[in-house]
């Protein structure tokens, strides 16, 4: 069997918290899900994203959530949150989420 990466380790920790504390069903998650840039070019992967509803998933409504999950050695960079940002108003979701162990942050919010 092949070991995780730190950053996979990160993010399969992360989904149990997405599952079991915050009390989101499985099919409501994307994981791994391609996003398009805002003019159609570009493709990036969120870590995660989240639905509403596993209904809305079905009807391929815009997402709640869009997480990025980072390593431990890995910091946090304002690129990143702006990358976030971007798959956040790509998608219209309301909200983005960073997460590393002993780290999440919702970045500051800025006008749409």
């Amino acid at each position: 069997m092949k070991a995780l990466s730190a950053e996979e380790l990160v993010r399969q920790t992360f989904l149990d918290v997405i599952l079991n504390e915050y009390g989101f069903a499985l099919g409501q998650i994307a994981e791994e899900q391609e996003i398009t840039g805002r003019r159609g070019t570009g493709h990036a992967r969120a870590d995660f994203v989240i639905w509403r509803t596993v209904q809305d998933r079905k009807d391929q409504k815009p997402p709640l959530i869009i997480v990025e999950c980072k390593s431990e050695n890995v910091t946090i960079k304002p690129a990143d949150y702006a990358q976030g940002d971007n798959y956040a108003r790509s998608t219209n979701a309301p909200f983005f989420v960073t997460h590393k162990p002993l780290h999440r942050r919702l970045p500051q919010a800025t006008p749409r």
